[in-house]
Parts: C-alpha cells; structure tokens; sequence
C-alpha cells in the first residue's frame, strides 16, 4: 500500500486529501491540524510500512508488536525464496 491508501485503511477521509492538493494547487500553506495529522501518520507508515498484513494487524490492534513478528516473518519468507535462486557463492546474510 502507498501512503494515501494506509491513512484510507485507518479511516481517514478524502477530504483531506483534497485540502493538500488544493494547497499545492493554489500554492498555499497545508492547514495546520492536516500537516499534524498527516505528520503522525506518516511516522506510523514508516513503523509499518505498506504490506497489506501488517497494515490490517494495525488496523486492527493499533499496536506495533504483532506489526513487527508480520515484519518478520515476510523479511524470513522472502529471504527463503530469495535464497532458492541465488548462486551459492553469492548468497548474502541478512
């Protein structure tokens, strides 16, 4: 998921969405109750980032611990399947 779809998932409203373009548009300051909302859920993306299981863990728990054992998880999946096809010889540890 981009951004804009993790702040739909968390139910935030196009609304707002239309008040930024808007500002670019016009070339105007972002209000600022949108830039703080918008700030907060930014740094809540970055913590949980755009894999749709660990946005809905989110979504639904609003905590970020079982976020990082889903983290995880993908990291050790991908890691696997990554392994299957890399040269021996090149294979990297993460």
């Amino acid at each position: 998921m981009d951004f804009e779809e993790f702040c739909w998932a968390l139910g935030l409203s196009e609304t707002v969405f239309d008040i930024v373009r808007d500002s670019y548009g016009t070339v105007k300051p972002v209000p600022d109750f949108v830039h703080q909302r918008l700030t907060d859920l930014f740094h809540r993306y970055l913590l949980v980032g755009g894999m749709p299981a660990a946005v809905t863990s989110f979504v639904e728990s609003k905590v970020i611990d079982p976020v990082r054992a889903i983290q995880t998880n993908i990291r050790a999946y991908y890691e696997h399947a990554i392994k299957q096809y890399a040269p021996k010889d090149k294979r990297l540890v993460i």
